[in-house]
């Protein structure tokens, strides 16, 4: 089995999607699409011999009941490449997070909430609730990341 380090274009594959799909998102048009789609399948293809055995069959397993409802559709075989990549905005927000993360960061905003828990929290049903009620909020941004894709699928 290889060893666990992908290899070494795996990241830059990743990158270039990321940026192809951030890019098309701002410009839109069948070639960034189709840029992305390619960039896509290199991604699945590069990816599968580094994860277990369990992950590949359920990636056989997608790969061919999606093909199955392809031809089942009667889909052109161009949509057979271009079904690849419209998860890609999941994959870019996950990319994009620590980037959102720099300025708790570099305003040692996690310290100041660290020192604000430890003075104000003197229970843990208290914490429990904050910690709830942060989730909640938190989730609700990341929510809009879903957007785009509930518009597309309509």
């Amino acid at each position: 089995m290889p060893s666990k380090n992908c290899c070494s274009a795996g990241p830059y594959v990743f990158l270039a999607a990321i940026a192809a799909y951030l890019l098309s998102a701002f410009y839109p048009s069948a070639l960034l699409h189709g840029i992305v789609s390619v960039l896509s399948i290199l991604i699945v293809i590069t990816a599968f011999r580094y994860v277990p055995r369990f992950v590949q069959g359920i990636s056989v397993l997608f790969l061919l009941v999606g093909a199955c409802l392809l031809l089942a559709s009667g889909a052109p075989w161009r949509s057979f490449v271009t079904s690849f990549g419209n998860m890609l905005n999941i994959l870019s927000l996950f990319a994009l997070i620590p980037f959102i993360a720099l300025p708790i960061e570099l305003g040692h905003y996690a310290g100041r909430i660290r020192q604000m828990i430890q003075q104000s929290i003197e229970r843990s049903g208290l914490l429990y609730a904050m910690t709830a009620s942060l989730s909640y909020v938190l989730s609700s941004f990341m929510n809009i990341a879903t957007l785009p894709m509930v518009y597309h699928a309509i």
